[in-house]
């Protein structure tokens, strides 16, 4: 499903296209898994040492 023609100026760039942007999903994939496991460590580290809420002490589970 090119839009170019075989032969045409600019439709030799389709493979180097399809290569950069299966690259470039898997840098999404990454960062995005590095940037949720570092917020679940910020979020977990700064948790310790909160008391819990006075409001949910009284309740049972």
């Amino acid at each position: 499903m090119n839009s170019l023609p075989p032969g045409a100026p600019g439709s030799a760039a389709h493979d180097l296209a399809l290569d950069a942007l299966g690259s470039g999903f898997g840098n999404a994939f990454l960062i995005c898994g590095i940037a949720a496991a570092l917020a679940a460590v910020l979020t977990a580290a700064g948790m310790i040492g909160v008391p819990p809420s006075p409001q949910l002490q009284g309740r049972s589970p």
